[in-house]
């Protein structure tokens, strides 16, 4: 279906350059896009919802506090109104009238018609009416569902079945809906699906995981790096979770044969958060995973993330060059963007000028420019990619330049010569150790003779779980530990190899020595710490276990 706002492009009452701003500013603030449209001025109000109304061929309407039917809009439960943003304005025999701003919810005229017993006829009025007349009757009205502070929901009242407890896999979460038709109300799952967002957010989970079987889902929660299962979901509601997913993604509910990546926001606790979610077919249905992207988190200092002195001290001396390339490396979910943040937050100073741009902004900090990546699914060449960016920052006179990752040959290759021309640039890049990442670069088509000259510094990493404090991981104590959750761990902290690139590693890049002799070098002259050795010693400080430590060796 067109959307209004590319219907408004073609009917000549905005342009797409106004249109494209917009767009941009609603990723940075999560706004509804005709709130923007209309509160910037971009659009008349009434000339949107008058062309919103021609859109979908219904009638506008002027609301009239006067005209009103009061005894009508009492026969209709307040919450009802509150959740679908209408007002009832006239009964004719079993059909009532009703104003709203959002026709477009294909579930209200639904869960209006089953729980009135009323055939639903749409006019479409001005959203500043309907909420003077809203607060003139004493209703609340929500402007924007999908952003509404999440409160803690008790999904007694969707099913009765449903088990207290949470991190123990014989006490799990047991949801039955054949109580509720799920092809008919959405109320049911909106509650189930809100649900486990916000108790994800509650536990500091990373990510969501809905998994298709037979004749179940799992839902499992990434909580310190380890999958949880928290919750088991019968099979008859699995459709209607994935609907209400992909509609708040804005994405295509009726494709289910091709993977589908989307993004929403949501207020959860107070916190605008970030929600990355795609979906991918399998054998009994498409499986969800949802990676969180919480703001609110603080980046900390280089003691807080695990650092130790030797480490923070080399990275201090690094972050005070002009100009440079520092690199941050380890898989997915290893911390790296809260390293380039905590070392953003090192520098961030008056006198220096510091642009970001990222594939999700995950953190907010004062003082630097930050720029999110964008897709444009229907016109690729308006994409924002970190090739683009790149490009138009060398244009804004930054001093430090932050690349969320550098991905291909042509971000590398940007990048590098960011580097070497007057600006000191942090990034990250999938590699697995900190001397893996000079064959990493020259796969980019990065020749060594670059790599040489750019090259400053590059810390290698991983995230382990830390020993509980309070029981110590001890197996018998930690039976009744209500800090881990009788897990013996709690949280999590980095594990570090820091390579300083000085003259004479610079000259072995540029000789294009091994790896293997680069790092026997380093191990026998230097006594330099890898990975293996920054985790042992952590456990020798009671910091983490045993396990852990071997984990780096699997």
């Amino acid at each position: 279906m067109k959307k209004i706002e590319d219907y408004l492009v073609e009917q000549g009452l905005i342009s797409s350059s106004r249109l494209n701003w917009a767009k941009v500013k609603q990723n940075e603030t999560g706004i509804p896009l005709y709130r923007i449209l209309i509160e910037e001025g971009i659009v008349s109000e009434e000339v949107y919802f008058k062309n919103l109304s021609s859109m979908f061929s219904k009638d506008f309407i002027n609301l009239d506090m006067a005209n009103l039917n009061r005894e009508l809009i009492e026969l209709f439960p307040a919450q009802l109104m509150e959740k679908y943003n209408f007002i009832p304005i006239e009964r004719v025999l079993d059909t009532v009238k009703i104003a709203t701003f959002e026709p477009f919810n294909i579930y209200m005229v639904q869960e209006i018609e089953e729980l009135t017993g009323y055939k639903v006829e749409i006019f479409i009025c001005n959203i500043t009416d309907l909420l003077n007349i809203k607060k003139a009757l004493g209703i609340t009205i929500k402007e924007d569902l999908a952003l509404k502070t999440l409160k803690k929901i008790d999904l007694e009242s969707v099913a009765e079945k449903v088990k207290e407890g949470y991190g123990n896999d014989d006490v799990i979460e047991e949801v039955d809906l054949e109580d509720y038709d799920v092809e008919s109300s959405d109320a049911p799952v909106v509650v189930l699906v809100n649900k486990l967002i916000y108790d994800a957010v509650k536990e500091g989970a990373t990510d969501i995981h809905i998994e298709c079987f037979e004749k179940k889902l799992n839902v499992r929660y990434r909580i310190d790096g380890s999958l949880k299962k928290v919750m088991v979901i019968e099979k008859n509601a699995q459709e209607a979770i994935i609907s209400r997913l992909k509609i708040i993604s804005d994405l295509d509910i009726t494709e289910r044969f091709i993977p589908q990546e989307g993004r929403f926001k949501m207020k959860v606790m107070d916190t605008q958060i970030d929600f990355r979610v795609t979906f991918l077919p399998s054998m009994f249905g498409q499986n969800l995973s949802i990676r969180i992207f919480n703001k609110k988190k603080t980046p900390l200092a280089f003691d807080d993330i695990g650092m130790s002195d030797y480490q923070k001290n080399i990275c201090a001396e690094a972050l005070k060059k002009k100009y440079g390339l520092i690199l941050v490396v380890g898989p997915t979910g290893s911390g790296k963007t809260t390293t380039l943040y905590t070392m953003l937050g090192h520098i961030n100073k008056e006198d220096i000028k510091v642009i970001t741009i990222e594939d999700t902004v995950e953190y907010r900090m004062d003082g630097i420019h930050q720029i999110p990546v964008r897709v444009n699914r229907e016109d690729p060449s308006k994409s924002l990619t970190f090739a683009t960016g790149l490009k138009a920052i060398l244009r804004q006179d930054p001093n430090v330049i932050m690349i969320g990752e550098i991905r291909d040959e042509e971000t590398a290759k940007i990048a590098i010569n960011a580097a070497l021309t007057g600006h000191l640039v942090l990034s990250t890049i999938h590699a697995n150790t900190s001397i893996n990442v000079l064959s990493r670069l020259k796969h980019l088509g990065v020749s060594k003779e670059l790599i040489s000259d750019a090259l400053e510094l590059v810390v290698a990493q991983r995230l382990v779980r830390k020993t509980c404090k309070e029981c110590q991981g001890d197996v018998e104590e930690k039976k009744s530990c209500h800090f881990c959750k009788s897990t013996g761990v709690n949280g999590r902290i980095g594990v570090f190899e820091v390579l300083q690139v000085d003259k004479t590693i610079k000259g072995k890049i540029a000789d294009d020595v091994p790896g293997v002799h680069l790092y026997n070098y380093l191990r026998e002259e230097r006594d330099w710490k890898d990975l293996l050795q920054d985790a042992t010693n952590k456990k020798n400080n009671g910091v983490i276990g045993q396990e852990e430590v071997d984990s780096l060796t699997i």
